[in-house]
């Protein structure tokens, strides 16, 4: 049953997929992530806290946000020195979940489902490790080659036809923001993983520090790819419905928190056509199309000047809002129930 939209007169909107509710608040507006010109607005579920965009996206719409630009090649996405660190946290990821899997009595080879492949980082740190790998990607994602020994799936998650307790884990790690129907998508994972598996789920953390104190400015919108914004309370209740019960919950991620706290604060300081220009450089996808190609090299020095006045601040704000729970990347595992 749809609800008529209070900021809208006469609009009509869907129920919430989490929990069916048709009572929302606004919440802000803010700018698209690519062209600050574009005006997103986002509403809460007043019964169970979920954020999302309103209205939401037209599938065909929102598929034209993912060009192979956002995606990078499949080589590299970041400039040489990100993409060292994206390897070793690829690394670090795949030896966490192997070491929880272990830890539960799950033997090797176990089988892994990673949702929102990208080029496959992850899965191919995984196979180093012993897993037999399975990844899933949209159809708009580009060709990918992750070799014979890596399945690789095209297509949403829920649409496709896996058989129930297929695999030993699945990842869906800064995904489930991006999906039309994050309700869908948890509960196929939920039946393609077997008793006693792991699900292992990061998000933006909404119910973050950073999400309060920047509101519509916050680097970890980027709208209107993120469709769905959660807080803690919500993404686990989610879970539990679907007897997947949380074991490992947290806030750190000192690379998305610090990064995240930085280009924030630089889209205050800088005008709208300057958003997030020092992540756009770090992509290696030059200058902002608007303004020009001198003011756009001056915005960069700022930016440069202000990565390392901030950089002491950031540090510190992750830190305190990672001990009060409340970091900028809400990272959850999860066990199914035998």
């Amino acid at each position: 049953m749809p609800y008529r939209d209070d900021a809208g007169p006469g609009r009509l909107s869907d129920p919430c997929v989490f929990c069916e509710s048709i009572s929302k608040t606004h919440v802000f507006e803010s700018r698209g992530f690519d062209d600050p010109r574009e005006k997103f607005r986002l509403i809460r579920c007043s019964s169970c806290g979920l954020v999302r965009l309103d209205p939401l996206p037209d599938p065909g719409v929102l598929g034209t946000y993912y060009s192979r630009a956002y995606y990078g090649s499949e080589t590299r996405k970041f400039n040489e020195y990100v993409e060292a660190l994206v390897r070793a946290e690829n690394m670090r990821r795949s030896s966490k979940l192997k070491k929880l899997l272990l830890t539960y009595g799950v033997a090797f080879p176990a089988k892994i489902l990673d949702v929102g492949c990208g080029r496959g980082n992850f899965l191919k740190a995984s196979k180093q490790l012993g897993f037999e790998c399975c990844g899933i990607e949209i159809d708009e994602f580009g060709s990918l080659d992750l070799g014979k020994d890596i399945i690789f799936l095209r297509g949403h998650l829920e649409d496709l036809p896996i058989q129930e307790g297929t695999f030993d884990a699945v990842s869906i790690w800064h995904v489930l923001e991006h999906t039309l129907n994050p309700a869908a998508a948890i509960k196929k994972a939920a039946q393609v993983l077997r008793p006693g598996g792991i699900i292992a789920i990061a998000v933006p953390n909404f119910g973050s520090f950073q999400s309060y104190v920047f509101g519509g400015y916050w680097f970890h919108l980027d709208l209107p790819r993120h469709v769905y914004h959660f807080s803690k309370d919500a993404l686990v209740s989610k879970l539990r419905e679907h007897n997947l019960e949380p074991i490992k919950i947290s806030t750190a991620s000192i690379g998305q928190n610090c990064f995240g706290f930085i280009q924030s604060s630089l889209n205050l300081l800088f005008p709208a056509g300057m958003a997030n220009l020092l992540f756009k450089r770090l992509k290696n996808r030059g200058a902002i199309s608007t303004g020009s190609a001198c003011i756009c090299k001056l915005a960069l020095l700022g930016n440069m000047i202000a990565v390392a006045l901030l950089l002491p601040l950031a540090l510190l704000e992750n830190l305190f809002s990672v001990l009060l729970g409340k970091g900028a990347t809400l990272v959850i595992y999860a066990r199914k129930k035998a």
